[in-house]
């Protein structure tokens, strides 16, 4: 899986703040990044009336509105998807996704402080930003100090994933964990087929492979 940090804290405590400087920063060194927004009580990111929302509402499974230098999607999804599954969506040519919320993830997170306390505390913490008690044993910043906040994700995150070739399997949208012997055994795979064709880099930066119908069939009851 891409690499992925995810920004929690609570309500009002700057969290937006601190996802959009990490966004700014990174990109500014050069870094390919991907931002997820949590919105546990619903969404509308069109108007109500737009040619689009009204695709959307006769019944359509996804819309995609593209314009010059920038495109928008709506898709319907079925409950409340992990941000795991979310992250397999998308391009695994970035370089970090940026999450906002997903306290209960499992991925390494910057906790924003200030006001209430999160209860339970979030897991995985690797740093805190704001003025508060949190017991964490990580590094702490204020807001003013979002550039050595940056330092730290790109020297944990980005250059440690570069260290090595990460590789990853998502069945029909799920992440399927996988252990150091299987992902090395699939790794030798994909790299022994990919070195027997033409054309293709000795070292690619990332490849993406699909399995199953070309169009699956649809099911009527």
């Amino acid at each position: 899986m891409t690499s992925t940090l995810a920004i929690v804290g609570p309500s009002g405590s700057g969290k937006t703040r601190v996802a959009v400087a990490l966004v700014e920063r990174l990109r500014a060194r050069g870094h390919r990044v991907a931002a997820v927004k949590h919105s546990p009580h619903g969404h509308q990111v069109d108007r109500p009336a737009s040619d689009s929302s009204r695709l959307f509402a006769a019944g359509a499974d996804k819309v995609i509105v593209s314009s010059p230098g920038q495109s928008t999607a709506i898709e319907r999804t079925q409950g409340d998807a992990s941000l795991e599954e979310v992250v397999a969506t998308l391009d695994p040519s970035y370089d970090l996704v940026i999450a906002e919320g997903f306290k209960g993830s499992t991925v390494p997170k910057v906790l924003v402080v200030g006001g209430e306390v999160l209860s339970p505390a979030p897991g995985n913490v690797i740093a805190v930003v704001g003025a508060g008690e949190t017991g964490a044993q990580v590094p702490c910043y204020s807001f003013e100090e979002l550039d050595r906040l940056a330092d730290q994700v790109e020297k944990d995150l980005l250059e440690k994933a570069g260290e090595s070739q990460a590789i990853s399997l998502v069945v029909d949208g799920r992440p399927v964990p996988l252990g150091p012997f299987a992902a090395s055994a699939l790794a030798g795979v994909v790299h022994g087929f990919l070195s027997s064709l033409k054309g293709v880099p000795a070292s690619p930066r990332w490849v993406r492979l699909g399995l199953g119908p070309d169009k699956p069939k649809a099911r009527h009851l």
